[in-house]
């Protein structure tokens, strides 16, 4: 599946995705709270983790340095790919 995606395969990937990911209602918030204490947490060892984001971006969050890098899938229009993505 990543390869189908072109996703590494070598990195621990931290999937989040909403129709709208920007939506207060989402909960992207938390997710950055949440990267900010892994970073902290464990320091150095982070490098090989990637954030996979799915869905309407806006592009301030494109531009975001939240410590990881970050992968987009843009908005999903198939169960199929969003089989496949989960996967």
């Amino acid at each position: 599946a990543r390869e189908a995606l072109q996703l590494p395969t070598d990195k621990k990937l931290i999937l989040f995705g909403a129709f709208k990911i920007a939506d207060p209602r989402k909960g992207f918030r938390y997710l950055k709270e949440a990267l900010q204490i892994l970073k902290q947490t464990y320091p150095g060892q982070t490098e090989n983790t990637g954030l996979l984001l799915f869905g309407k971006t806006d592009p301030e969050l494109l531009k975001a340095d939240l410590g990881f890098r970050q992968y987009h899938l843009g908005k999903l229009s198939s169960t199929e790919k969003l089989v496949q993505v989960y996967n």
